[in-house]
Protein backbone atom coordinates (compact mmCIF):
# COMPACT_ATOMS: atom_id res chain seq x y z
CA UNK A 1 0.00 0.00 0.00
CA UNK A 2 3.09 2.42 0.79
CA UNK A 3 4.31 1.99 -2.64
CA UNK A 4 1.11 2.95 -4.08
CA UNK A 5 0.69 6.49 -2.22
CA UNK A 6 4.05 7.25 -3.53
CA UNK A 7 2.43 7.33 -7.25
CA UNK A 8 0.18 9.61 -5.72
CA UNK A 9 1.65 13.43 -6.49
CA UNK A 10 0.23 14.96 -3.65
CA UNK A 11 1.66 12.28 -1.45
CA UNK A 12 5.17 11.45 -2.54
CA UNK A 13 5.69 15.85 -2.43
CA UNK A 14 4.57 15.79 1.09
CA UNK A 15 6.59 12.82 2.04
CA UNK A 16 9.83 14.64 0.34
CA UNK A 17 8.95 18.00 1.97
CA UNK A 18 8.74 16.59 5.35
CA UNK A 19 11.41 13.78 4.95
CA UNK A 20 13.55 15.17 2.11
CA UNK A 21 13.50 14.01 -1.10
CA UNK A 22 15.02 10.66 -2.15
CA UNK A 23 13.37 9.02 0.31
CA UNK A 24 10.23 7.15 -0.38
CA UNK A 25 12.04 4.17 -1.98
CA UNK A 26 13.86 3.08 0.91
CA UNK A 27 10.99 3.33 3.20
CA UNK A 28 8.75 1.54 1.19
CA UNK A 29 11.58 -1.55 0.85
CA UNK A 30 11.91 -1.34 4.87
CA UNK A 31 8.07 -1.52 5.07
CA UNK A 32 8.09 -4.07 2.55
CA UNK A 33 10.80 -6.06 4.59
CA UNK A 34 8.70 -5.31 8.25
CA UNK A 35 5.23 -6.01 6.29
CA UNK A 36 3.83 -9.10 8.37
CA UNK A 37 4.92 -8.28 11.61
CA UNK A 38 2.79 -4.62 11.07
CA UNK A 39 0.49 -6.33 9.70
CA UNK A 40 0.48 -8.84 12.89
CA UNK A 41 0.52 -5.85 15.28
CA UNK A 42 -2.18 -3.78 12.82
CA UNK A 43 -4.46 -6.86 13.33
CA UNK A 44 -4.52 -7.24 16.98
CA UNK A 45 -5.15 -3.35 17.15
CA UNK A 46 -8.24 -3.55 15.17
CA UNK A 47 -9.41 -6.71 17.09
CA UNK A 48 -8.85 -5.03 20.56
CA UNK A 49 -10.62 -1.88 19.34
CA UNK A 50 -13.34 -3.91 18.44
CA UNK A 51 -13.46 -5.47 21.72
CA UNK A 52 -13.06 -2.01 23.64
CA UNK A 53 -16.17 -0.10 21.21
CA UNK A 54 -19.60 -0.92 21.99
CA UNK A 55 -21.81 -3.02 19.41
CA UNK A 56 -24.10 -0.28 19.20
CA UNK A 57 -23.10 3.41 18.66
CA UNK A 58 -24.08 5.56 22.21
CA UNK A 59 -25.55 8.18 19.95
CA UNK A 60 -28.08 6.99 17.67
CA UNK A 61 -26.91 8.43 14.22
CA UNK A 62 -30.71 9.67 12.83
CA UNK A 63 -32.24 10.88 16.26
CA UNK A 64 -29.23 12.01 17.97
CA UNK A 65 -30.20 10.66 20.99
CA UNK A 66 -28.18 9.15 23.49
CA UNK A 67 -28.80 5.07 23.88
CA UNK A 68 -29.08 3.78 26.95
CA UNK A 69 -26.07 1.54 28.12
CA UNK A 70 -25.84 -1.98 26.92
CA UNK A 71 -26.44 -4.42 29.50
CA UNK A 72 -23.77 -7.33 29.86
Amino acid sequence: MAEEWTRVPSYADALAQVLGPGVATPRVAKLADHAEELRVHGRRMFERWLELVPAEPAVHLTTGRLSPPALG
